[in-house]
């Protein structure tokens, strides 16, 4: 039970953070640092809510 509650709020982390790329390509196709500074703080936001909900820590997730 706890093992699904994980994958389905990673999942709509995953999905949320592909949208929030998708519109900030489009936004700043031509501003490639803002796109890169974007990735790293997409990667770190993640991992922290992987880090979270494994530890059971649900919702603790923050978009920066």
């Amino acid at each position: 039970m706890i093992l699904a509650v994980v994958i389905l709020n990673i999942s709509l982390d995953c999905f949320g953070a592909f949208l929030k790329v998708r519109m900030l390509l489009f936004k700043y196709q031509k501003k490639r640092k803002i796109v890169l500074i974007f990735h790293i703080s997409l990667t770190y936001n993640f991992l922290k809510t992987a880090i979270h909900s494994t530890l059971g820590f649900q919702n603790s997730y923050v978009f920066v």
